[in-house]
């Protein structure tokens, strides 16, 4: 039988992340035995298959609910408050109760599904797994800041362009460095034109931040990227594979990540390496939805603008004391035995 591994193409952007949760399940499988199907139409699948049910199914909820040829594990599952009309309706309640019990990413989703009388229970996140097959024990000195700060909701206001200006003028060494280390790729873009200038103002506020995290010295080795690309700059499922692979190898031998992207902090937990999670408290309500429970797993810096609000370590940071909380292991462990166990199920 095929296992359903899950693609994110047909979009503007893609967020690499998408790719990372689709490895957390592919981890587990024969490579001849993978059916690559697209997230957002199991509706459509005409063959008897099985797929892991991790990740969120909001961009077209209209969709909903999967062919009834896919048989699931539901682990890992995420309802967005913004598609809650359709997959909590009397429609998709009556599917997730065929495949009880509804393992959730997150408590809030948990406590939806329960509210409709669906048996669910927090899962944690399945990209806490990938030290299965990506761990590593060899370390380098780098420092990954990875999408620090990614959501600038006045970045396009007229006045606020020239904020972001004046900062980079007086920050210009330092945001200079953090402007070719994520170019390094050859892949990545930023500049001042219209298309790519909220990424120039995301790197400006990140180095703007990160500063007051770290040392001079530790800030010498930073190297900056970003778990989202225009289309076009990784236009084939095939290449944002192994983009993902390539972050994911990473991220197993950093000395340290700092992001605010919860597919870089939690496969970070599961690979073992000392993360910090920024929570950037300007977020919308679509995107702390997904935190209640995951943020127990995480070293959590809260974030607002340029300002740090909240740290569990003394600023700037002494790496070497930056270890991660253990919580997320017995999440771990029971998600690759589900996942072991669906797989070999006849």
């Amino acid at each position: 039988m095929k296992f359903n591994i899950f693609t994110y193409e047909g979009f503007k952007d893609t967020n690499i992340g998408d790719y990372i949760q689709s490895l957390a399940a592919r981890q587990f499988l024969d490579k001849e035995n993978i059916a690559y199907i697209h997230r957002d139409k199991l509706n459509d699948v005409n063959y008897e298959s099985k797929a892991i049910m991790n990740g969120w199914f909001s961009h077209y909820p209209e969709n909903w609910p999967p062919s009834d040829k896919i048989y699931p594990l539901f682990v890992s599952f995420h309802i967005n408050s913004a598609v809650y009309d359709t997959l909590l309706s009397d429609k998709s309640i009556e599917y997730f109760k065929k495949y009880e019990p509804i393992g959730c990413r997150d408590k809030t989703t948990a406590e939806k599904l329960q509210e409709k009388g669906v048996n669910a229970y927090f899962s944690s996140c399945l990209t806490t797994t990938l030290g299965y097959k990506y761990h590593s024990a060899k370390k380098s000195d780098t420092i990954y800041v990875v999408d620090a700060v990614h959501y600038i909701p006045e970045s396009q206001r007229r006045l606020q362009k020239y904020k972001f200006a004046l900062l980079y003028l007086l920050n210009m060494k330092g945001i200079n460095r953090f402007i070719r280390s994520i170019r390094a790729d050859g892949i990545y873009n930023v500049n001042l034109s219209p298309k790519y200038y909220d990424r120039f103002c995301r790197i400006v506020r990140s180095y703007l931040v990160v500063k007051k995290l770290l040392t001079k010295e530790d800030l010498k080795h930073v190297q900056v990227l970003s778990q989202f690309y225009s289309a076009d700059e990784i236009p084939t499922n095939e290449a944002r594979f192994l983009k993902a692979e390539d972050f994911l190898r990473k991220y197993a031998e950093a000395r340290l990540v700092i992001t605010s992207r919860i597919h870089v902090a939690l496969p970070c937990t599961g690979l073992e390496t000392p993360v910090v999670f920024l929570q950037n408290m300007d977020d919308s309500i679509e995107s702390t939805c997904r935190f209640k429970g995951l943020l127990d797993l995480l070293n959590v810096v809260k974030i607002k603008k340029n300002k740090i609000l909240e740290s569990p370590f003394t600023l700037p940071f002494n790496i070497e004391s930056i270890s991660n909380p253990n919580t997320f292991r017995s999440f771990a462990n029971d998600l690759i035995k589900k996942c072991l166990d669906f797989i070999q199920l006849k």
